[in-house]
């Protein structure tokens, strides 16, 4: 005869927390089993291989992922040509040596210089002169004189044009702007029908920095610049520039004409 108390001990086995708690666990352990043996989950181990020991790969996505591959395009870069300079982003923390190359007639200048950006500072090195901006002031040291002055940006200083002004005017209907962009540049030609002026320039895609500008007139090349990149940063600025601000304003004092 079966004893009633086993039978009690076992209804109040059933009705415990303890019960549920293990049946929840299994039915998620089934599932689980399940899904994985009729690959149903099939887009977590895609492409697992015992080369790649495991590790996810670009196969380890979903198919639909790789779309614009099978179809033989790069839908990331497709953007217009006429758009195409409004796409680019200038680093704004590099250092870069410059070349710059003017004819006056008869007269060759040669002339190299040292560039280096942090953000809203920068320093400039062209042979014995020297300019710097802290953000707030810019500081310029000659062999026959120093000033400061309000702060500004480099280009007039170094005679480079900004990509900003370079955008503009391929936006302007009055002249004649060709775009021809490659893998890993952008060459812009703009033609100023009155002046008869032709500026030839070409930008960096990686860095969004102009490499090569060139002017000419009947024919005659009379301005050329050409950047070398030497470093771009994405941290701490290359220079101390308060404390160059500092040794500056210590050096000449009272001196200084603004």
């Amino acid at each position: 005869m079966k004893n009633p108390l086993n039978r009690t001990k076992l209804r109040r086995f059933l009705d415990s927390a303890l019960f549920r708690v293990i049946g929840i666990f299994c039915l998620v352990v089934l599932t689980g089993f399940i899904l994985y043996r009729t690959g149903a989950l099939g887009f977590l181990t895609r492409g697992k291989t015992e080369e790649s020991g495991g590790a996810l790969s670009a196969g380890d996505f979903p198919d639909m992922t790789r779309e614009a591959e099978d179809a033989g395009e790069l839908l990331y870069y497709s953007v217009p040509t006429e758009d195409i300079l409004k796409n680019l982003v200038p680093v704004t923390s590099y250092t870069r040596e410059i070349r710059s190359v003017r004819v006056f007639g008869s007269q060759y200048a040669e002339q190299y210089c040292t560039l280096t950006v942090d953000g809203d500072c920068w320093r400039l090195e062209c042979g014995d002169t020297e300019t710097f901006c802290d953000g707030e002031k810019v500081y310029t040291r000659t062999p026959t004189y120093a000033m400061v002055s309000e702060a500004r940006d480099y280009y007039a200083d170094v005679g480079i044009t900004p990509l900003s002004r370079l955008i503009r005017e391929a936006d302007d209907p009055s002249l004649s702007t060709l775009i021809l962009p490659n893998e890993r540049t952008v060459r812009v030609q703009i033609v100023n029908p009155e002046s008869g002026v032709i500026d030839q320039y070409e930008i960096s895609i990686e860095s969004g920095i102009i490499l090569t500008e060139t002017s000419a007139y009947g024919g005659n090349v009379y301005r050329n610049i050409t950047t070398r990149l030497l470093a771009v940063r994405y941290g701490q600025p290359e220079t101390d520039y308060k404390a160059l601000a500092r040794d500056f304003l210590e050096q000449y004092g009272d001196s200084l004409s603004s």
